[in-house]
């Protein structure tokens, strides 16, 4: 079998951004929510104020709820972390609060910088939005205290104190946001630095976010196991200055292309606004990849037992033998027969690999990817480096058709069917022996032979091996994703009972 031509540019545009979308949907689904809703804001509505504050903080509140992640480098890559659903919820709803936190806090600066030059703000304007941060910050503090455990590791050794940590974060965190929401009244509307404050301030919510689903404890385990070379540890800062500096001076250079284009922003930009900040949420907190996929091999026989008896004389060579022993991938059954397989998923960066950070003890035994044909994996995607869990990609220990198995039975033949052609490949039938025969797409039959370097399998593909005459067909099925290789060697493998009513 030939390898695969190579795809056009448009082909692998088109699979990057299926990729992307696939990953990214419920970002996708938000953005489109969140910009349909601006149509229906009133004008003289909260969420409107021309300082486009409200709609950025409501907008990362959203993405914060679906998507956020920890900034740091995480705990010692050896030690599982304690989860569980309810306080994860909990955590989740308090930084999800921290972008409403913010917003009353600057909107309080801004008015009180205004009574302060000789404009009557009004009580209400500055002590309502206090009132509202500081009780937000109250509840946000209570929650997660309640959801310390989440997250926890078993080794806390000596080192930075947690609470004087805590409190330097949100100290700056607060004052940045009083500084940026009075210094917003005393920028001239005309200066390049209008936007300024407000794009800062966005920033600084993002930092907030990532910060407080964070742990020092973390910080602590590194600075004590050190690195693999015997170094220090040195905490990683580029994502730290990426999430304060990357969305505020996109917002910045964003809203002044505006100004120079329209003379003026207002609310009716604010669908500008939602793309930006999810599109920066999804690269401060990219979706989580798997590292292996629990798979099955399902033993399928064809159908049969219903066949007309064969007449008494011979059939014409123009028309299909009755009765024949043929398999046909969207006409099987399956047996009671079940293998379990766990596949590897490649990726062209693998960061378990790449932590610097001195192993606690010896590693146990990878897993491993041999199959009975060769080694096997979820290779990325060869036009876009992508990964993905979709086709399984087979590499044959031999290239010849015929391979000694123990006990000294021989394989005479390996084909893999496919039922149906996926989307984007080519239909073109492939040559027929007999003219009865069906017209059956080339991509949909791949037959090892001795240039058969490597086979493809997708979720429904039929792996049929044919052993000393005796054929066995299995049908693969694709699994739940595995994203740490301690639970992928741990987890019980899948029973039979686990697939059977009862």
């Amino acid at each position: 079998m030939s390898s695969p031509r190579p795809k056009s540019p448009q082909s692998s545009l088109l699979n990057r951004v299926r990729v992307i979308l696939s990953e990214n949907w419920e970002i996708v689904l938000g953005g489109i929510v969140l910009s349909c809703a601006q149509t229906i804001v009133p004008g003289d509505h909260a969420l409107a104020d021309p300082t486009l504050m409200p709609w950025l903080m409501l907008c990362l509140s959203f993405t914060a709820l679906l998507r956020a992640r920890p900034l740091g480098d995480g705990p010692h890559p050896m030690l599982n972390e304690r989860r569980a659903f309810f306080p994860g919820m909990l955590q989740r709803l308090a930084v999800t609060a921290i972008p409403g936190v913010i917003l009353a806090i600057f909107l309080a600066a801004r008015s009180f910088r205004t009574s302060l030059v000789g404009m009557d703000a009004g009580f209400g304007a500055v002590g309502l939005p206090a009132a509202i941060g500081l009780v937000g910050l109250l509840a946000i503090a209570g929650l997660l205290l309640a959801t310390q455990n989440h997250g926890r590791t078993a080794w806390d050794p000596p080192g930075v104190n947690t609470w004087f940590m805590t409190l330097t974060y949100s100290s700056l965190a607060l004052g940045s946001t009083v500084v940026l929401g009075a210094a917003s009244t005393a920028i001239d509307r005309s200066s390049v630095l209008q936007w300024l404050p407000q794009a800062l301030t966005l920033g600084v919510a993002f930092l907030t976010v990532g910060l407080a689903l964070g742990r020092v404890q973390n910080l602590r385990q590194r600075f004590a196991a050190r690195r693999r070379d015997g170094g220090p540890y040195r905490p990683g800062m580029f994502r730290v200055a990426l999430a304060l500096f990357g969305p505020s001076l996109g917002l910045w250079v964003l809203l002044q292309l505006y100004v120079r284009l329209t003379g003026s922003v207002g609310f009716e930009q604010a669908w500008v606004l939602v793309f930006h900040v999810l599109s920066w949420s999804v690269v401060l907190w990219p979706a989580r990849r798997p590292v292996a996929v629990h798979c099955l091999l399902h033993e399928v026989v064809p159908v049969g037992g219903a066949d007309e008896p064969e007449p008494g004389t011979a059939a014409s060579f123009e028309e299909a033998p009755e009765g024949a022993l043929r398999i046909n991938p969207i006409d099987l059954r399956r047996t009671r027969t079940i293998q379990a397989w766990t596949v590897p998923v490649r990726a062209s960066r693998i960061e378990e690999l790449d932590d610097p950070i001195r192993p606690l003890w010896s590693r146990p035994a990878p897993l491993t990817q041999s199959h009975v044909l060769g080694e096997a994996a979820f290779e990325p995607d060869p036009a876009t480096l992508a990964v993905q869990t979709e086709r399984i990609t087979l590499h044959l220990r031999g290239t010849a058709d015929i391979a000694s198995l123990s006990g000294g039975a021989q394989v005479r033949r390996v084909v893999v069917l496919q039922p149906f052609p996926e989307p984007g490949e080519s239909r073109k039938a492939r040559p027929r022996t007999y003219r009865w025969e069906p017209k059956v797409p080339a991509i949909c039959v791949q037959i090892v032979d001795a240039a058969t370097q490597s086979i493809h399998m997708i979720n429904g593909s039929i792996l049929v091996l044919s052993t000393e005459g005796i054929a066995r067909a299995y049908e693969l099925e694709i699994g739940a994703p595995v994203y740490d290789w301690e639970e992928a060697m741990l987890q019980r493998p899948p029973q039979l009972e686990d697939y059977v009513a009862t």
